[in-house]
């Protein structure tokens, strides 16, 4: 049974949790996003066991897919995830720029406007490649003979 006075501990330790300064819920928010990004480079280089072998791979059950076409569409994958990396880098560094903006008393509304302005150019760029990838991967899935030498 649970007594009156530690429900009172409990609720007056989540209160003072909840009462933190915003400057301290900044700080955890700042280092959660490093370590984030921390783990994001660390982790980036690491190799991937992939393959295009029927064990390992959903594409050539479920899509119906030649190995040829599952190694094409896996290749692009792949540099899809390692071109935009340092653009995601920049997203992320903006972010927190622009979070920090937010929340400073002294920042020029054209300073505000001028990062989020740079943030969407940079998420823009960032959706392109995207889109880029996709159809790219759309003409493997999509060709009745498949040709591995049109692969780019």
């Amino acid at each position: 049974m649970e007594t009156i006075e530690s429900k009172k501990e409990r609720s007056e330790i989540i209160c003072s949790i909840l009462a933190m300064p915003v400057r301290q819920w900044l700080f955890i928010l700042i280092v959660v996003l490093l370590f984030f990004c921390f783990c994001m480079v660390v982790f980036d280089g690491e190799p991937v066991p992939r393959g295009c072998s029927i064990e390992e791979n959903r594409l050539l059950v479920e899509l119906n897919l030649s190995r040829e076409q599952c190694e094409c569409i896996r290749y692009l994958n792949d540099e899809f995830r390692k071109d935009p990396t340092s653009l995601r880098s920049k997203i992320i560094k903006k972010q927190i720029m622009l979070h920090d903006f937010h929340y400073d008393p002294k920042a020029h509304p054209q300073a505000i406007q001028s990062n989020e302005h740079k943030l969407n150019l940079l998420e823009g760029e960032f959706a392109r490649k995207l889109r880029q990838t996709e159809s790219r991967q759309k003409r493997y899935l999509t060709l009745m003979d498949f040709h591995p030498e049109v692969m780019e």
